[in-house]
């Protein structure tokens, strides 16, 4: 944790809390209680939260008492409840015991200890608080992108649930109470306020205190949309039940904004929102409705070439997609693929055929079978299982005609779902990412040549003899037995280190129970920057870490990118330089293959060529948000 969490000055001791003050010592720079040594470093209290005799936040250093000086000191916050509000600090630690950290990381604080201090409590936080910034404006909050605002909204009201799923409300949210990080998006919830036990009020006293916390949040929300004072609300949705039309003069009449304002604003049933469940799917709506999504162009091309020798097309690619669009979000579907057949003409061509055709059935199938949020998150993991999937229908053709069983073919899949990429490869086709005007290899080749090199980093002794052995696979699908599991490979592991876990962010699964747990694996997301080029040079610790992340990683695809797959006969013409350049000026996905194609046929191409391109652009949203 930074030190630049407050503005405030360093606290005088005659200005700490009592319990502090009473075992602060002689130095007057440190309390020790309960064999912990804490340096306070400043207070955080909102002033106007610290008036109404709230609990009070500090930025602390803390240490063991009796140990040397020259240990280190743990950052954390700790909140302090004097009296009446010791009994806050006290359900507040228990309740962030229960935490779900998948649901409000980065909004909620994780409990590092709480100490009983006769009747009153200190309750020892993690540093969630690192990188943001204090609301001391109101005109901060409503500076905001309402996107923007919209997207921490749903991280605050996902703490919100889970407070009152706890038995809990906050007695209402104020900004003061809210740190955020615009940059990122993220939003931290400093301070708790009077934080409120549900479980012992009445039924109509409960409801009451839920719905304080939904309409503290439609009031932000307010501000957000109209850069003005919630005060004036009350006026507007007062008269909303007899005028709508006043959310038109307000400028509020929206899709998905005037929802969410009347169910917090308006407490009359049916329009209210009874729960802070109803908000999360009204805020995720108005998120869906703001949010541009992004939209795919692909073009495909396969060709002989023009070596005399080569009197057939063993190279064969595809694709499908599919799109729809609900609850206001577009969620899109494809798979991409291409094959490059070995084993003789007859031989490699019906392989790649094969392959072809059974993992776009594979894809139909996972499409059916798992629901849009786990094929997303999960790309890799999919686009791994349709390649093992085509794997063994290749197989059964093997066995149905063991006399002509030499064909295999190389194999490179790609899933896009949503806005997330993942990779499922075996042998020399390759994938590669072009952004901001740079190609980036995705996959690695099997080849004989890379087999090599990994022996002689293992074992420092270099090959007899590598000459053509580039050319040589060492992995394929093949008719004659089936190709394991771990021969298909993701993205290249040397990318590994250039990925970034992305937050969680609640999900909406289907208008039922929110969880964005999924059963098919980990996700990783790729950095919006330029990716390097080429692998590492040297292995390094960790490298079977980096396999491992490699085989489940996916990235998100941003407008601009183009992701291409091609076959050896495309790579082995055309040098990287080229390619890019090819791409880069090309207008549109088909203009993209048949100029690829002209550059590696200028002179006899030695190999047949396949390639597919898909072009991510920039679709507007649903609605343009103007003040």
């Amino acid at each position: 944790m930074s030190r630049d969490l407050s503005a405030a000055a360093e606290v005088p001791a005659s200005a700490l809390p009592e319990v502090l003050q009473r075992h602060m010592d002689p130095s007057g720079l440190t309390c020790e209680v309960e064999g912990l040594r804490l340096r306070i470093y400043r207070e955080l209290t909102p002033p106007s939260l610290l008036k109404a005799g709230a609990l009070r936040l500090f930025h602390v250093g803390v240490s063991i008492q009796g140990v040397g000086d020259g240990q280190a000191e743990r950052e954390r916050l700790m909140y302090v409840g004097e009296g009446a509000q010791s009994d806050t600090a006290r359900v507040l630690s228990r309740a962030l015991e229960l935490i779900d950290a998948d649901v409000v990381e980065g909004v909620l604080p994780q409990i590092v200890d709480y100490l009983q201090i006769g009747r009153d409590g200190i309750l020892l936080t993690s540093e969630h608080l690192t990188g943001t910034e204090a609301l001391d404006s109101p005109g901060i909050w409503r500076a905001l992108d309402l996107e923007v605002a919209t997207d921490m909204l749903v991280w605050i009201t996902s703490a919100v649930r889970w407070f009152h799923n706890q038995g809990l409300a906050l007695g209402g949210l104020r900004l003061e109470q809210l740190r955020i990080n615009p940059a990122q998006r993220r939003v931290a919830l400093a301070h708790f306020g009077s934080l409120v036990q549900l479980l012992p009020l009445n039924e109509v006293q409960a409801t009451i205190e839920r719905q304080r916390d939904i309409a503290s949040i439609g009031r932000l929300l307010f501000e957000a949309a109209t850069s003005s004072d919630s005060g004036r609300a009350k006026g507007i949705f007062a008269r909303v039940l007899d005028d709508a039309q006043v959310l038109v003069d307000a400028g509020l009449a929206r899709p998905g904004l005037s929802q969410v304002l009347v169910g917090t604003m308006v407490a009359e049933a049916p329009f209210g929102y009874t729960s802070a469940d109803e908000l999360l799917h009204g805020l995720l709506q108005l998120q869906a409705e703001l949010a541009p999504s992004l939209t795919y162009h692909t073009a495909m091309l396969s060709t002989a070439g023009n070596f005399p020798l080569r009197r057939t097309d063993q190279d064969s690619c595809g694709f499908t997609e599919t799109c729809v669009i609900y609850h206001g979000q577009t969620r899109h579907l494809g798979f991409y693929c291409v094959a490059d057949g070995v084993g003789g003409e007859e031989h490699g061509e019906r392989a790649s055929q094969a392959s072809v055709f059974a993992s776009l059935q594979g894809f139909h199938q996972a499409v059916g079978a798992y629901d849009f949020e786990s094929l997303k998150l999960n790309a890799s993991v999919v686009a791994r299982t349709v390649v093992k999937l085509a794997a063994q229908h290749l197989a059964i053709v093997g066995e149905a005609d063991p006399g002509e069983n030499r064909g295999a073919t190389t194999f490179t899949g790609a899933v896009i779902a949503g806005d997330r990429l993942g990779i499922g490869h075996v042998g020399d086709s390759r994938a590669y990412l072009l952004r901001d005007a740079a190609l980036t290899p995705l996959t690695r080749d099997h080849n004989l040549s890379n087999v090599k090199e990994a022996l002689r980093l293992m074992t420092g002794k270099d090959p007899v003899d590598a000459h053509g052995d580039e050319r040589r696979i060492s992995r394929y699908l093949g008719t004659s037995a089936e190709t394991p599991m771990s021969w298909v490979d993701a993205f290249d592991p040397a990318l590994v280190p250039h990925l970034a876990t992305p937050p969680p962010r609640p999900q909406d699964d289907e208008r039922g129970e929110l969880d964005r747990d999924a059963d098919l694996g980990d996700d990783l997301l790729l950095e919006h920057t330029r990716l390097p080029h080429g692998a590492l040079d040297q292995p390094r610790p960790g490298q079977l870490d980096l396999e491992a992340e490699a085989l489940c990683a996916t990235i998100q695809l941003c407008a601009g990118d183009k992701l291409i797959l091609m076959s050896d006969g495309l790579y082995g013409e055309l040098d990287d330089d080229t390619i890019a350049a090819a791409l880069n000026a090309a207008s549109d996905p088909q203009v993209a293959v048949r100029e690829l194609a002209r550059l590696a046929l200028r002179d006899l191409a030695m190999d047949n060529i396949s390639v597919v391109v898909v072009e991510v652009a920039h679709k507007d949203s649903n609605l343009t948000m103007s003040r």
